[in-house]
């Protein structure tokens, strides 16, 4: 790669301002030795790149040259950091890659969920997770993208092998509320049916156990 300027720094700049995750990977490659700097306090604030980023691209770029995720600028009048600044989505993403998760020493070993809205989720998964829900609950239908890694009607899932699995388990004839004994008359909730199913219920129990034994340890 060719260039005018005899500060790569410079060039870095330019390529963030830009918002050029491509171009930033490609200097990156050119001068290597600069992967020891991502995390110094280049922008205003005293504050590294990482926390004024825009995109997933270019996070990704800056995360794997070594970026802290969780970096604060060194301002006198407070520290912030990347979810300071970020939008919503940049934010859940963000989230996804560590945010937050890695300033604490313990960290999430599993999660489980039943019949959840998984519209529009995306990314990668930072722990196992078990998702249980019913064959007809119209509630849970972009759990089917997010557990298989695709992309659907229903929002654009991880990428099929990043991260930590995913499990679904559909409960044949089952709707939303399945294993709540209050719906056993059925009820109609804004558009949606909800019913209790005890067999349903006896093996979203069973397989939440073995689960959790498998995860963390525990059958209780």
């Amino acid at each position: 790669m060719s260039n005018d300027t005899g500060n790569p720094m410079e060039l870095f700049k330019k390529a963030f301002a830009q918002h050029d995750p491509v171009l930033f990977a490609r200097l990156l490659e050119e001068y290597p030795k600069m992967k020891a700097r991502v995390n110094d306090p280049v922008a205003a604030f005293d504050a590294p790149i990482v926390t004024r980023v825009r995109s997933r691209e270019m996070l990704d770029v800056l995360l794997e040259a070594g970026a802290n995720i969780n970096v604060k600028s060194r301002w006198w009048a407070g520290g912030f950091g990347l979810l300071d600044c970020a939008t919503s989505e940049l934010a859940t993403y963000a989230i996804e890659r560590g945010a937050i998760e890695q300033t604490y020493e313990n960290k999430f070993r599993a999660a489980a969920a039943f019949y959840p809205l998984c519209d529009g989720l995306t990314g990668i998964t930072t722990a196992p997770a078990l998702i249980l829900i019913g064959e007809r609950d119209e509630f849970t239908r972009g759990c089917r993208d997010l557990a298989e890694g695709r992309s659907g009607d229903y929002g654009m899932s991880r990428s099929p092998g990043e991260g930590a699995g995913v499990r679904l388990v559909v409960y044949p004839d089952a709707y939303q509320g399945f294993d709540v004994p209050a719906f056993k008359t059925p009820v109609e909730y804004f558009g949606y049916h909800l019913e209790f199913n005890q067999s349903a219920t006896d093996q979203s129990m069973d397989a939440l156990r073995e689960f959790l034994h498998a995860t963390i340890g525990s059958r209780q």
